[in-house]
């Protein structure tokens, strides 16, 4: 099975998807494995100082329900990005191995660690935003189960399989968790945008 941890911050995560402040609720990414399915997990580090906890509630602090549903559907926005960039660098003969290290070079960049390589930033950084211009949205929700209130001062868990396709669109099985205990469960679909030929007519230019 191919698993691999990773550290990739906010400004990658915007780099992959449109979503922005105060409604970006995904800070990292940590981890990706290919089989037996993709699957991605982020992280929401949930600080009290959230926005949404001045009016849910007053007295006591909740996450709302449609605030967990955006980290979910964010992070399988995210995975959605994250398999298309695969399959257009596995297409121009790149491996997994190679998106992930590209990614957290970009990262270094971001971070000004004195380990980033600015020479092999440049056509990777191209294909990158290629794709974060590509149209993902998510389409729709079936038995999303809230089983237990989120509270703050907590990192929040997403994670985001994908389960099955059906022409454009992908279906996945989505969870929520905090300190290893289920939150949030059930199922998303999403629609896909860019396919591995405008991947190729990145390289072309």
């Amino acid at each position: 099975m191919s698993s691999y941890k990773l550290s990739l911050g906010p400004e990658i995560v915007q780099r992959l998807m449109p979503h922005r402040r105060p409604y970006l609720m995904v800070d990292r990414i940590v981890s990706f494995s290919s089989e037996p399915a993709p699957c991605l997990r982020t992280v929401k580090y949930l600080s009290v100082n959230e926005p949404f906890f001045d009016g849910h509630f007053p007295r006591i602090a909740l996450m709302p329900g449609a605030m967990s549903f955006e980290g979910l559907g964010q992070t399988a926005h995210l995975l959605a990005v994250i398999c298309a960039l695969r399959d257009g660098l596995l297409a121009l003969g790149s491996s997994e191995q190679e998106l992930f290290d590209g990614l957290a070079n970009v990262e270094y960049g971001y971070t000004l660690n004195p380990a980033f390589k600015p020479e092999k930033a440049g056509d990777f950084n191209r294909i990158v935003d290629k794709l974060a211009a590509s149209s993902y949205g998510m389409v729709g929700a079936a038995h999303l189960k809230f089983l237990e209130p989120v509270f703050p001062g907590n990192p929040v868990e997403f994670e985001a399989s994908l389960s099955g396709t059906l022409g454009d669109y992908q279906n996945f099985q989505v969870e929520a968790f905090v300190n290893g205990r289920t939150k949030v469960k059930g199922t998303l679909s999403s629609i896909k945008g860019m396919g591995v030929s405008s991947m190729l007519d990145v390289r072309d230019r």
